[in-house]
Protein backbone atom coordinates (compact mmCIF):
# COMPACT_ATOMS: atom_id res chain seq x y z
CA UNK A 1 0.00 0.00 0.00
CA UNK A 2 2.85 2.38 0.86
CA UNK A 3 4.53 1.77 -2.50
CA UNK A 4 1.24 2.35 -4.31
CA UNK A 5 0.76 5.64 -2.45
CA UNK A 6 4.26 6.74 -3.48
CA UNK A 7 3.55 5.98 -7.14
CA UNK A 8 0.14 7.68 -7.23
CA UNK A 9 1.51 11.20 -7.95
CA UNK A 10 3.62 9.80 -10.81
CA UNK A 11 0.67 7.86 -12.28
CA UNK A 12 -1.60 10.90 -12.01
CA UNK A 13 1.02 13.06 -13.74
CA UNK A 14 1.39 10.52 -16.57
CA UNK A 15 -2.37 10.25 -17.09
CA UNK A 16 -2.83 14.01 -17.15
CA UNK A 17 0.27 14.31 -19.33
CA UNK A 18 -1.20 11.87 -21.85
CA UNK A 19 -4.43 13.86 -22.01
CA UNK A 20 -2.46 17.11 -22.35
CA UNK A 21 -0.36 15.69 -25.18
CA UNK A 22 -3.33 14.42 -27.17
CA UNK A 23 -5.40 17.57 -26.70
CA UNK A 24 -2.56 19.91 -27.71
CA UNK A 25 -1.42 17.80 -30.68
CA UNK A 26 -4.76 17.38 -32.43
CA UNK A 27 -3.88 20.74 -34.00
CA UNK A 28 -1.16 18.95 -35.95
CA UNK A 29 -3.59 16.36 -37.30
CA UNK A 30 -4.21 18.17 -40.60
CA UNK A 31 -0.49 18.90 -41.07
CA UNK A 32 0.54 15.30 -40.43
CA UNK A 33 -2.21 13.90 -42.63
CA UNK A 34 -1.11 16.24 -45.41
CA UNK A 35 2.46 15.01 -45.02
CA UNK A 36 1.49 11.33 -45.03
CA UNK A 37 -0.68 11.73 -48.13
CA UNK A 38 2.17 13.49 -49.96
CA UNK A 39 4.07 10.83 -51.96
CA UNK A 40 7.28 12.85 -51.54
CA UNK A 41 7.22 12.65 -47.73
CA UNK A 42 9.55 10.16 -46.08
CA UNK A 43 8.61 8.42 -42.84
CA UNK A 44 11.94 8.98 -41.10
CA UNK A 45 11.94 12.69 -42.00
CA UNK A 46 8.47 13.20 -40.50
CA UNK A 47 9.32 11.21 -37.36
CA UNK A 48 12.62 13.01 -36.82
CA UNK A 49 11.05 16.43 -37.34
CA UNK A 50 8.26 15.67 -34.90
CA UNK A 51 10.64 14.27 -32.25
CA UNK A 52 12.96 17.27 -32.46
CA UNK A 53 9.97 19.65 -32.26
CA UNK A 54 8.62 17.81 -29.19
CA UNK A 55 12.04 18.04 -27.53
CA UNK A 56 12.19 21.80 -28.21
CA UNK A 57 8.65 22.33 -26.90
CA UNK A 58 9.31 20.34 -23.72
CA UNK A 59 12.59 22.20 -23.20
CA UNK A 60 10.85 25.54 -23.66
CA UNK A 61 8.15 24.53 -21.17
CA UNK A 62 10.84 23.55 -18.65
CA UNK A 63 12.48 26.97 -19.05
CA UNK A 64 9.14 28.70 -18.48
CA UNK A 65 8.48 26.41 -15.54
CA UNK A 66 11.87 27.20 -13.98
CA UNK A 67 10.67 30.67 -12.96
CA UNK A 68 8.31 28.88 -10.58
CA UNK A 69 11.24 28.54 -8.19
CA UNK A 70 10.87 32.21 -7.20
CA UNK A 71 7.06 32.26 -7.18
CA UNK A 72 5.18 31.62 -3.90
CA UNK A 73 3.40 28.25 -3.71
CA UNK A 74 -0.04 29.87 -3.41
CA UNK A 75 0.38 31.71 -6.72
CA UNK A 76 1.68 28.63 -8.52
CA UNK A 77 -1.82 27.20 -8.43
CA UNK A 78 -2.78 29.88 -10.93
CA UNK A 79 -0.75 28.09 -13.63
CA UNK A 80 -3.81 25.88 -13.99
CA UNK A 81 -5.49 28.88 -15.60
CA UNK A 82 -3.23 28.47 -18.67
CA UNK A 83 -4.92 25.33 -20.08
CA UNK A 84 -8.33 26.86 -19.29
CA UNK A 85 -7.38 30.01 -21.22
CA UNK A 86 -6.11 27.94 -24.17
CA UNK A 87 -9.32 25.89 -24.22
CA UNK A 88 -11.53 28.97 -23.96
CA UNK A 89 -9.63 30.66 -26.79
CA UNK A 90 -10.10 27.60 -29.02
CA UNK A 91 -13.85 27.66 -28.37
CA UNK A 92 -13.92 31.38 -29.17
CA UNK A 93 -11.90 30.95 -32.35
CA UNK A 94 -13.62 27.77 -33.57
CA UNK A 95 -15.81 29.54 -36.12
CA UNK A 96 -12.88 31.42 -37.60
CA UNK A 97 -10.81 28.24 -37.70
CA UNK A 98 -13.52 26.38 -39.61
CA UNK A 99 -13.38 29.02 -42.35
CA UNK A 100 -9.64 28.57 -42.87
CA UNK A 101 -8.56 26.25 -45.67
CA UNK A 102 -5.68 23.98 -44.74
CA UNK A 103 -3.67 23.05 -47.80
CA UNK A 104 -1.36 20.11 -48.17
CA UNK A 105 2.28 20.90 -48.88
CA UNK A 106 3.16 20.71 -52.56
CA UNK A 107 6.82 19.94 -52.09
CA UNK A 108 8.81 17.47 -50.06
CA UNK A 109 9.26 18.33 -46.41
CA UNK A 110 12.58 17.47 -44.81
CA UNK A 111 12.82 16.94 -41.06
CA UNK A 112 13.77 20.59 -40.47
CA UNK A 113 10.67 21.85 -42.30
CA UNK A 114 8.49 19.37 -40.37
CA UNK A 115 10.00 20.63 -37.11
CA UNK A 116 9.38 24.29 -38.00
CA UNK A 117 5.77 23.64 -39.01
CA UNK A 118 5.19 21.79 -35.73
CA UNK A 119 6.83 24.54 -33.67
CA UNK A 120 4.67 27.15 -35.40
CA UNK A 121 1.66 25.56 -33.67
CA UNK A 122 3.51 24.96 -30.40
CA UNK A 123 2.47 27.93 -28.25
CA UNK A 124 -0.43 25.98 -26.74
CA UNK A 125 1.88 23.05 -25.99
CA UNK A 126 4.32 25.25 -24.07
CA UNK A 127 1.52 26.88 -22.05
CA UNK A 128 -0.09 23.57 -21.09
CA UNK A 129 3.17 21.66 -20.50
CA UNK A 130 4.66 24.41 -18.31
CA UNK A 131 1.55 24.37 -16.12
CA UNK A 132 1.83 20.59 -15.89
CA UNK A 133 5.54 20.68 -14.97
CA UNK A 134 5.26 23.10 -12.05
CA UNK A 135 6.65 21.67 -8.78
CA UNK A 136 7.18 18.19 -10.23
CA UNK A 137 10.12 16.06 -9.12
CA UNK A 138 13.05 15.44 -11.44
CA UNK A 139 11.93 11.82 -11.93
CA UNK A 140 8.40 12.89 -12.82
CA UNK A 141 9.74 15.43 -15.32
CA UNK A 142 11.96 12.78 -16.90
CA UNK A 143 9.01 10.38 -17.06
CA UNK A 144 6.80 13.03 -18.67
CA UNK A 145 9.49 13.89 -21.22
CA UNK A 146 9.91 10.23 -22.14
CA UNK A 147 6.13 9.86 -22.30
CA UNK A 148 5.81 12.78 -24.72
CA UNK A 149 8.54 11.38 -26.98
CA UNK A 150 6.92 7.92 -27.04
CA UNK A 151 3.49 9.44 -27.69
CA UNK A 152 4.98 11.52 -30.52
CA UNK A 153 6.13 8.35 -32.30
CA UNK A 154 2.76 6.64 -31.68
CA UNK A 155 0.89 9.76 -32.85
CA UNK A 156 2.89 9.86 -36.07
CA UNK A 157 2.30 6.19 -36.77
CA UNK A 158 -1.40 6.47 -35.92
CA UNK A 159 -1.89 9.42 -38.27
CA UNK A 160 0.00 7.54 -41.00
CA UNK A 161 -2.59 4.76 -40.74
CA UNK A 162 -5.49 7.21 -40.42
CA UNK A 163 -4.40 8.92 -43.65
CA UNK A 164 -5.70 5.85 -45.49
CA UNK A 165 -9.24 6.30 -44.12
CA UNK A 166 -10.92 9.64 -45.07
CA UNK A 167 -14.02 8.97 -42.92
CA UNK A 168 -11.88 8.61 -39.80
CA UNK A 169 -10.07 11.86 -40.66
CA UNK A 170 -13.38 13.75 -40.77
CA UNK A 171 -14.50 12.37 -37.40
CA UNK A 172 -11.19 13.21 -35.73
CA UNK A 173 -11.31 16.74 -37.08
CA UNK A 174 -14.78 17.18 -35.60
CA UNK A 175 -13.54 15.76 -32.28
CA UNK A 176 -10.62 18.18 -32.30
CA UNK A 177 -12.86 21.17 -33.02
CA UNK A 178 -15.52 20.37 -30.42
CA UNK A 179 -13.98 18.16 -27.76
CA UNK A 180 -10.37 19.29 -27.30
CA UNK A 181 -11.12 22.79 -25.87
CA UNK A 182 -13.20 21.19 -23.11
CA UNK A 183 -10.48 18.61 -22.41
CA UNK A 184 -7.99 21.46 -21.93
CA UNK A 185 -10.39 23.25 -19.60
CA UNK A 186 -10.80 20.06 -17.54
CA UNK A 187 -7.01 19.68 -17.35
CA UNK A 188 -6.78 23.25 -16.07
CA UNK A 189 -9.45 22.61 -13.44
CA UNK A 190 -7.62 19.44 -12.37
CA UNK A 191 -4.37 21.40 -11.97
CA UNK A 192 -6.14 24.09 -9.94
CA UNK A 193 -7.67 21.47 -7.65
CA UNK A 194 -4.50 19.37 -7.33
CA UNK A 195 -2.45 22.47 -6.44
CA UNK A 196 -4.97 23.36 -3.74
CA UNK A 197 -6.37 26.63 -5.07
CA UNK A 198 -10.00 25.49 -5.52
CA UNK A 199 -9.88 23.28 -2.46
CA UNK A 200 -8.84 25.99 -0.04
CA UNK A 201 -11.37 27.37 2.39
Amino acid sequence: MAKLALHQPMLSALLVGSAAFLSTNLDDLVVLLALWTDPNSQRREVLLGQLVATTVLVGSALVVCSVAIVIPERWLALTGVLPIAVGAKRIWDRKADEEDDDQAPSRRFGWLAVMLVTLANGADNIAVYSALFVRKTVWTLLALTLLFLVLTVLWCEATRLIARHPKVIHRLQRLGDRGVPWILILIGIYLLVSKGLLGQT
